[in-house]
């Protein structure tokens, strides 16, 4: 079975770098798992947690939510996502933090994600 592993993305801005590993696929395996992605700033703290919850949509439903087609073609405003999927939603805020790092609050929260991560990966 091919090894997969667990992403700490730390100062993970709008999460261009997790994109890119979340979406690489080798024979039909995704390697790479984002466990947590931390951001302080707030703007790029939605669009991280976006894409996280439509990452996990994907997953679930092999399609991107009809609600964000229509968005991005101005047909429409955007949603609360959490009445969209709750399920996605919640791994989505469940990955996507919004951190100070440095602060205690961060240092046991992303330590807390590591040790998940080192149980669950390679």
């Amino acid at each position: 079975m091919p090894s997969t592993f667990g992403v700490v993305d730390l100062f993970a801005g709008p999460g261009g770098l997790g994109e890119g590993f979340a979406s690489f696929t080798k024979n039909g395996h995704v390697p790479f798992q984002i466990g947590i992605s931390v951001e302080k700033e707030a703007s790029a703290h939605r669009t991280l947690t976006l894409r996280a919850f439509l990452r996990e949509y994907r997953k679930r439903h092999h399609a991107l939510p009809e609600q964000f087609l229509k968005l991005h073609a101005g047909l429409a405003t955007e949603p609360d996502w959490s009445s969209v999927d709750t399920g996605a939603w919640q791994h989505a805020i469940e990955e996507a933090r919004a951190l100070e790092l440095g602060t205690e609050p961060a240092v046991k929260v992303v330590d807390d994600a590591i040790e998940k991560l080192k149980k669950k990966y390679d």
